[in-house]
């Protein structure tokens, strides 16, 4: 929809059409209503995505400092030893 009203509104062949009937205006309000539109669904998607995004980010540092601390636990009773 987006595509079609700007290839209307900028169109040379289009352009005498909307002229002629004086649809500047409207076309023009449907077109940025349009917009808004999409960019108020972008927004919305953009944030779920971040949201899932710092979810797994959370979980993985768990993990990652989960892991270092049993390492250091076993260092520190022995179970393991540093080798060089």
């Amino acid at each position: 929809m987006l595509a079609y009203l700007r290839r209307v509104l900028t169109g040379r062949d289009e352009a005498k059409e909307v002229r002629a009937f004086g649809a500047e205006r409207a076309l023009r309000k449907r077109h940025d209503d349009r917009s808004d539109e999409l960019l108020s669904l972008t927004r919305a998607h953009v944030r779920t995505r971040q949201f899932y995004a710092l979810g797994s980010v959370a979980i993985t540092t768990v993990g990652l400092e989960g892991a270092l601390a049993l390492l250091v636990w076993f260092l520190s009773i022995g179970r393991i030893s540093v080798s060089m």
